[in-house]
This record gives C-alpha cells, sequence and structure tokens, in this order.
C-alpha cells in the first residue's frame, strides 16, 4: 500500500516515459562570442601600455614622506593584527 501525502505535488514521468525538453531556448550563436573576443582584443590593443598622468602621480607619492598617511598606516596595522587573532 503506497500512501500520497502531497495531493498538490507536479506529477512525474514514467521511468520508461522520456522527460521533454522544454521548447523554444535558444542557444547564442559561436559566432557571437568569438565577436565579442574579437572586439575585446582590439580594445585591449588599443588601450595605451603607459598613462603619463598616473605615472606622474605615482612619482609625487613616492616623493613625498608622509605618503600613506599615518592614520592609514595604522588602520592597516589594526586590520591586519584582528586577522592574527
Amino acid at each position: 500500500m503506497e500512501i500520497e501525502f502531497n495531493m498538490n505535488r507536479i506529477g512525474k514521468p514514467d521511468p520508461g516515459q522520456p522527460a521533454s525538453k522544454a521548447g523554444g531556448v535558444r542557444q547564442a550563436p559561436e559566432d557571437a562570442a568569438v565577436l565579442q573576443s574579437d572586439s575585446l582584443q582590439a580594445q585591449l590593443k588599443a588601450a595605451p601600455d603607459v598613462r603619463p598622468e598616473v605615472v606622474e602621480k605615482a612619482k609625487m607619492l613616492v616623493a613625498d614622506l608622509q605618503y600613506p598617511p599615518e592614520q592609514v598606516l595604522r588602520s592597516l596595522a589594526h586590520l591586519l593584527a584582528l586577522k592574527l587573532r
């Protein structure tokens, strides 16, 4: 004797009955991925290797003896100490 407790359950297919796949689902064409990859490669090649404004800012920060500020160093030290516990 088999007792069904869930009267609202969705029926499952019989073991011999193959489950049907949901129709209407379309796969993106493989060409789309290739085109997107080519586009990204072109953008990467167009980007400059060196940004002079960033290099200048880095040089200024390296020359500044007060960089990074004491408060930043203390905060980092505090966070690292918490991780060691």
